[in-house]
C-alpha cells in the first residue's frame, strides 16, 4: 500500500530505536483518519516476557532523555500481561509478546478499516542511519 503521508522524524526515530532494541515485526500506521486520539502507532514484538519489560523500561527512560513527554503508560503493572502500551499523545507505541499481538489483532483491525494500513521499518520511506538521528 503507498502510503499518502510520510512517516514523521519521530516515528522514524522510534521505528530505528526499537529496531537497535531489538524489536520485531516493527510496523507503522496513519491514524489521522481513524482516531481522534493520537496520529499515529507503531506496533512491535518482544521476543520474551523479559525482553517486553526491557523493551518498556528502556523506552520510557529514551522519551524522557529527549524531553519526550510521555502521557501514560498501561500493561507495567500486570505481570505476565504480554502488551504495553506507550502513550506520547500523537504517537502510541504498542509492544506486545508475538503470541498476544497475534490474539489480539490489532494490526489486522487496523488494515481493515478505511484508510488503514501498515508501513514496515523502511517501506517506502527508509529511516535515516543511527548517526543521523538527532
Amino acid at each position: 500500500m503507498t502510503r499518502a503521508r510520510r512517516k514523521s522524524a519521530a516515528v522514524r526515530r522510534w521505528m530505528v530505536w526499537l529496531e537497535e532494541q531489538q524489536a520485531e515485526n516493527i510496523l507503522w500506521f496513519d491514524l489521522r483518519k481513524l482516531s481522534d486520539l493520537t496520529d499515529d502507532a507503531i506496533i512491535a514484538s518482544a521476543r520474551n516476557i523479559r525482553h517486553l519489560d526491557h523493551l518498556s523500561a528502556e523506552a520510557m527512560t529514551w522519551a524522557k532523555s529527549r524531553g519526550e513527554g510521555l502521557y501514560s503508560a498501561d500493561g507495567l503493572s500486570g505481570a505476565g500481561s504480554g502488551w504495553r502500551v506507550l502513550d506520547f499523545g500523537s504517537l502510541m507505541i504498542h509492544l506486545f509478546l508475538p503470541e498476544i499481538r497475534i490474539h489480539y489483532g490489532l494490526e489486522e483491525f487496523w488494515q481493515k478499516l478505511p484508510d488503514g494500513g501498515a508501513s514496515p521499518l523502511g517501506a517506502g520511506h527508509p529511516a535515516p542511519p543511527h548517526p543521523a538521528i538527532p
